[in-house]
């Protein structure tokens, strides 16, 4: 039993040496086609991630994905505001709160999460 509970407390020490900063793929591409990041530690406080994409005045379309600046925990309400300040002809987009998250590679498991399952299934085994 002192081997499981030691065992315990060494995967919470690594759960919490990771840090919480958030992780978001950061791109931005003009050719009309999403753009296919790369990821990058958000600065302390970074709530969300975002995807957006919109398309100017000109035509171009533009796809962008990083850490919030400006368009979470609304996107929808931001794309509003932003079409009718830059008076763009369409704008969309999404925020997600998790590690990489903004990828569209679908849900991605956190390494709390995988930590938690391996230490579950040690009690159970």
């Amino acid at each position: 039993m002192n081997c499981k509970i030691f065992f315990v407390l060494a995967m919470l020490l690594v759960i919490s040496s990771k840090g919480n900063a958030l992780k978001c793929q950061s791109c931005k591409d003009d050719t009309g086609k999403d753009c296919a990041g790369s990821p990058v530690t958000c600065p302390d406080g970074t709530k969300y991630c975002y995807s957006a994409s919109y398309t100017q005045q000109d035509g171009v379309k533009v796809f962008e994905k990083g850490c919030d600046t400006k368009y979470c925990p609304d996107a929808a309400d931001t794309c509003r505001k932003e079409t009718l300040v830059y008076k763009l002809k369409s704008c969309s987009g999404t925020c997600c709160n998790t590690d990489d998250c903004n990828s569209g590679r679908g849900i991605l498991a956190s390494t709390f999460s995988i930590c938690f399952m391996v230490i579950v299934g040690y009690f159970l085994a």
